[in-house]
């Protein structure tokens, strides 16, 4: 492909090379700031590329409808700079397409969004098993194939630029050897005598304008959210402690959060069934793992504890802990779950018996009959928790969880 390019660049007139020039140079310097980002702080650090590096709002599910919000949320992703962008090659393909042409622009930003739908899909497909350590695997090559494309691209681009530099020497060359006037070549290609005229009558039509990085600013306030549950709306007040950043616990003292016993349950001690959740173990249950990880990582996760327990009719009763890094992101990690269940069908309740609980009830089946989900979910400073009871509808009653959940919440508010 490159020789086929090469030829092209060869024989093409001396603006048509011109005009390469800028996205290679693009390319190249995308390159240079990935390395920079990559060996200092990261993408989502001084160096890494201009985003908001936040996912969508979570406050669309609650002004908009269903129908609505999935537009507005798969227009905002398909956007790169409006979520969270880990190479400044977007950026590069963005304006060299722009540099090229409508249909190159074209072509790029349907390569964009084909990636994107390709990647979540197969993460979607590889969430219907047991992909804790395929997701924890990928979390580690995710650098490796960053590495890999930038590589990959300079390779492309110093090519392309050699390529380009031979094409004009070749040029050059024929001109001499036909006995031609070097400076009949410069009048053909434009800067003849008249070009002075034109250059003012042209002025101000130059390359693409770019937008200043620094006047995005990833850390900018939101306003608070309300949200809307069933015949009545609630809103998150904030004060001076509910933004401070908490150091994040240690796994023992994040075990001790959790209730260590449920009357007529068995506490479990197989593995996974008493552990502490890293990020990626957070992500990995939910059903989408690709869309979980950035949102945790958004809401400063530091940290989990997970806790099963059974009982003889085998309804399972699980309690978990997040830790976040100021009470404020935890109590958006509760709107945010609060708006993911409401997705799914689920239905709410009230929870008189736990200040600013929320209570919900979602109803599934197997392969042996119908199943009931109840839940409690609340936050105590920076930790939120949830508890759920899972079984026969006629052995997993809410009173059950409901005893837990208030010893659960007793012993966090302590």
């Amino acid at each position: 492909m490159l020789a086929d390019v090469g030829l092209g660049v060869a024989g093409a007139s001396a603006d048509a090379r011109a005009s390469v020039v800028v996205p290679i140079v693009l390319g190249l310097v995308a390159v240079a700031l990935d390395v920079a980002a990559r060996a200092t702080s990261g993408p989502t650090g001084a160096f890494g590329p201009p985003s908001v590096r936040q996912q969508v709002p979570v406050e669309w599910g609650r002004m908009f409808s269903a129908p609505v919000t999935a537009v507005l949320y798969g227009a905002r992703l398909g956007i790169g700079p409006l979520t969270i962008l880990s190479t400044w090659l977007w950026w590069a393909a963005l304006f060299a397409g722009a540099w090229l042409g409508v249909w190159e622009s074209v072509l790029i930003g349907a390569c964009f969004g084909m990636v994107r739908l390709v990647v979540t899909a197969a993460a979607s497909l590889r969430a219907e098993g047991d992909h804790v350590g395929w997701f924890g695997a990928l979390r580690e090559r995710t650098s490796k194939a960053w590495l890999g494309l930038d590589s990959a691209a300079a390779l492309f681009c110093v090519a392309a630029l050699a390529i380009l530099l031979a094409g004009c020497t070749s040029g050059s060359d024929v001109d001499v050897a036909e006995g031609g006037n070097p400076d009949s070549a410069s009048t053909a290609a434009g800067s003849g005598p008249n070009d002075d005229d034109q250059a003012e009558d042209g002025e101000g039509s130059g390359g693409p304008t770019t937008t200043d990085p620094s006047l995005v600013d990833p850390d900018a306030p939101t306003t608070p959210p309300t949200v809307t549950l069933p015949d009545e709306t609630t809103s998150i007040v904030t004060s001076p402690d509910d933004i401070e950043q908490k150091p994040p616990l240690s796994s023992d003292e994040l075990s001790a959060r959790l209730i260590p016993d449920v009357a007529g349950f068995n506490r479990l001690t197989d593995d996974g069934a008493d552990r502490f959740l890293s990020i990626d173990d957070a992500a990995a249950i939910q059903p989408d793992p690709t869309e979980e990880l950035p949102l945790l990582e958004t809401r400063g996760y530091q940290g989990g504890w997970t806790r099963v327990f059974r009982n003889d009719t085998q309804d399972v009763l699980v309690s978990t802990v997040y830790d976040f890094a100021s009470a404020l992101e935890a109590d958006f990690y509760l709107e945010d779950g609060t708006i993911t269940i409401d997705g799914y069908g689920g239905s709410f309740f009230e929870v008189e018996s736990i200040p600013d609980a929320r209570g919900f009830r979602q109803d599934s089946a197997d392969e042996v009959g119908p199943l009931v989900t109840w839940g409690i979910t609340f936050t105590r400073n920076n930790q939120w928790y949830l508890l759920y009871l899972l079984g026969d509808p006629a052995t997993a009653t809410p009173d059950i969880l409901l005893a837990a959940a208030e010893n659960q919440a007793a012993l966090a508010t302590n």
